[in-house]
């Protein structure tokens, strides 16, 4: 009889470990779930587009992937600081990309959105961690 107890409970101690790892994880859920939103990250350069990508990263970082915690944290701030520029700054994706609305609009406005997108684009490395660990990890491969 105790030899039957001591099996379910390394079965279940082995099984609650192993829901933590791979395809089954809330880390590999997360990423599945927001699949086509990554798939598709800096395609459209729209307030939407973006905001949309930045929800999906932030709902990936809130799972706290152990391999890659810090770059997923490092990309939601990046692109977190993005969103409170522009909120700050009333400048869209679409008002920046025009040269006519860019010139007109206000000098310290523009820097503090540039310095916010530059903060982004200074991921580059977090960003190709993640495509990475993600392949590895949950067997699912971003573009």
């Amino acid at each position: 009889m105790n030899r039957i107890a001591v099996t379910l409970v390394t079965l279940a101690v082995s099984g609650s470990v192993l829901a933590g790892c791979g395809g089954d994880s809330p880390y590999c859920a997360a990423v599945k779930e927001n699949q086509s939103t990554l798939g598709s990250f800096g395609k459209a350069a729209t307030d939407a587009a973006f905001t949309k990508e930045a929800r999906a990263v932030r709902a990936i970082a809130a799972t706290k992937p152990e391999n890659v915690v810090k770059d997923w944290t490092a990309i939601d701030r990046a692109m977190r600081g993005v969103q409170a520029a522009q909120k700050k700054t009333g400048l869209t994706f679409a008002e920046l990309a025009d040269p006519e609305k860019r010139a007109a609009a206000d000098a310290d406005d523009v820097e503090t959105v540039d310095k916010a997108y530059s903060a982004f684009n200074d991921t580059v490395k977090q960003r190709t961690a993640v495509v990475k660990d993600v392949k590895t990890t949950c067997d699912i491969t971003l573009k």
